[in-house]
């Protein structure tokens, strides 16, 4: 929920993020960030592997990482950040506002952090 999402990000003070097209790299980064004590991670959709590649870390997550979130990134449009929860994502993160987005994360009660000024902000 949101509330929790935004008290581990106060408490871990850092987000790492990443993307990597190939599933053994990505799992073995996700693996090294939790053995480091890292409980939250952003991974972003910037390649044609990445909602394949979130979906095998979400699963990991929840069959071997316990506690361990994930945050997606890139989250351009309403459509993105529909499919980027159904495949598990606990916070969403765009590089601009958009007002679509906006709508699926207050619908879906998650965290949504967006550049304001990208938008021309006052």
């Amino acid at each position: 929920d949101r509330s929790s999402a935004i008290e581990l990000l106060g408490e871990q003070k850092i987000l790492p993020l990443f993307y990597h097209p190939d599933a053994e790299v990505c799992a073995s980064v996700l693996r090294s960030l939790y053995e480091a004590g890292i409980r939250m991670v952003e991974f972003t959709n910037r390649g044609s592997e990445a909602l394949a590649r979130f979906r095998e870390l979400s699963a990991l997550c929840s069959s071997a990482l316990p506690g361990m979130r994930l945050a997606v990134g890139t989250v351009s449009t309403d459509a993105d950040a529909e499919v980027f929860l159904h495949a598990g994502a606990d916070v969403l993160i765009s590089p601009f506002w958009d007002d679509g987005v906006a709508d699926v994360a207050r619908s879906a009660g998650v965290v949504w952090a967006a550049d304001y000024w990208y938008r021309g902000g006052d």
